[in-house]
């Protein structure tokens, strides 16, 4: 039912707010590129049985399979912002953040409804759309291997010219 959806669904934002420190906390600890990694690799694996779990009829396995669901998806949304303005230098940091960011959403989140109605219909699967949440979770695995670690530079130390991610670490 409906109410049972939003139950869901406010059980699982829940749980997603509260576990947004231990990611934080997470990201600190292995640097911004294994995180990444780690998110993708959780996704890849966890993003079929998710859905499988959340359209089981069964409330404790919906809220179990939007909730192992949320753990990929905050471990991507807690290193988001630290990565971006880690990557850029000063000089460019804001607008250079901004475009990807935006970019990538408009790109992959703002088309997501609509693939995923027409993954639907296509395939007569409600479960269909887990495939296109794993196509860009390999995506951004490989994107993830391409990024330098961030989490050791200094800002303070970013040249406003320099590249970013190739300046001096600090110890």
């Amino acid at each position: 039912s409906r109410a049972t959806a939003l139950l869901v669904s406010l059980i699982a934002l829940l749980f997603a707010a509260a576990i947004c420190p231990l990611a934080g906390l997470y990201s600190d600890r292995v640097g911004r590129r294994m995180t990444v990694m780690t998110a993708c690799a959780l996704l890849i694996v966890a993003v079929y049985p998710s859905f499988l779990m959340a359209s089981s009829g069964s409330f404790a396995a919906s809220v179990a399979g939007v909730m192992l669901l949320a753990v990929g998806a905050v471990l991507c949304g807690v290193v988001t912002a630290a990565l971006l303005s880690e990557t850029f230098p000063t000089r460019t940091r804001y607008t250079a953040s901004a475009i990807t960011y935006n970019m990538a959403y408009t790109i992959f989140g703002g088309t997501a409804p609509l693939v995923a109605t027409w993954l639907i219909s296509t395939t007569g699967s409600n479960l269909s759309p887990a495939f296109y949440l794993i196509a860009i979770a390999l995506l951004a695995l490989a994107g993830g291997l391409a990024l330098p670690e961030t989490s050791r530079i200094s800002l303070h130390d970013v040249q406003a010219e320099g590249k970013g991610a190739g300046v001096r670490a600090v110890a």
